[in-house]
């Protein structure tokens, strides 16, 4: 199963740099940040595209030309992605705005790349990484000791998507 899900990363990956070079835009890519059960279940799969849809909306509204690009479905769940006109850091910062804003942001996963293929990320920004489904601190750590019990991070999951779906409604 670990390598289904490798692999679908990776094609993800590569498909998202073919699409940069080939558009010359930069391009915006939309999963869930969940566990696996989560994005391979149906009642899931169409999130990404709903929060692709907002965000594109969000990101006209800024003035960023947006076009919807052909997402994937993989081992590893949905992946919806939109090709945006502009720089790419204005366009991550504005994404991980919506992000944290959003009602059951946290579990969204939205990755940016520029035209040449180059993934800018929250850290090269001075942004903070992403926080802990249940505390203020980073998930990383909590992920490394091993800070809640799986019922915890379970029921926050499970509230988190429900206020994502209320939200994209």
């Amino acid at each position: 199963m670990l390598n289904h899900m490798l692999t679908a990363k990776e094609a993800r990956w590569t498909y998202r740099n073919q699409l940069a070079k080939q558009w010359g835009r930069t391009i915006v890519s939309v999963t869930l940040c969940v566990p696996l059960g989560y994005r391979s279940d149906p009642a899931y799969q169409n999130l990404p595209e709903r929060a692709a849809d907002a965000l594109a909306q969000i990101l006209v509204q800024r003035g960023h030309g947006t076009r919807r690009l052909l997402g994937l479905d993989g081992a590893d769940g949905s992946c919806a992605m939109l090709g945006v006109e502009g720089n790419a850091e204005d366009i991550k910062r504005c994404c991980a705005a919506w992000e944290q804003t959003l009602p059951g942001g946290r579990t969204l996963d939205i990755d940016v790349m520029d035209k040449a293929g180059r993934q800018i990320d929250r850290e090269s920004l001075g942004m903070p990484s992403r926080r802990c489904y249940l505390c203020n601190l980073p998930s990383s750590v909590c992920i490394r000791e091993r800070s809640h019990d799986a019922q915890a991070l379970e029921a926050a999951v499970q509230r988190l998507l429900g206020e994502l779906e209320e939200a994209l409604r």
